[in-house]
């Protein structure tokens, strides 16, 4: 009898468990806008460790070309509103680098700053 209970009970927590309904992740997006681009860095909330490559690159660029690169804002949005806008991201940290509204390049994934940094200086033309 007790086996019988102590059964159902581990099935109808397992069932519970399995249906609660899952957090949303927050997204953190950086935008800057350099002569007329649009710079996205996608990352997720507490992923610092890949986060930081492209931002010191980012950074980097932005010291080294002050008159060209526009200030870097910060905002927050949960996985739903990301997956519903424009440019949907599948993998985190995401770089996105637009002109006239067009995706033009990007990269994610675990890089190194001289790749992300590279692809930035070649794509916003800054020699």
């Amino acid at each position: 009898m007790h086996k019988g209970c102590l059964l159902l009970a581990l099935v109808s927590m397992l069932c519970t468990g399995s249906c609660e309904q899952k957090a949303t992740a927050a997204i953190n997006v950086y935008e800057m806008s350099p002569d007329g681009y649009e710079v996205f860095l996608y990352t997720e909330k507490g992923d610092l460790e890949l986060e930081e490559e492209y931002m010191d690159a980012i950074l980097e660029l932005r010291v080294s070309n002050p008159d060209k690169l526009s200030e870097l804002t910060l905002r927050k949005m949960d996985e739903e509103k990301q997956s519903s806008s424009p440019t949907s991201v599948s993998h985190y940290p995401t770089l996105v680098i637009e002109k006239d509204g067009q995706t033009i390049a990007t990269m994610s994934g675990d890089k190194t700053k001289e790749d992300i940094y590279s692809l930035l200086r070649k794509t916003l033309s800054y020699n």
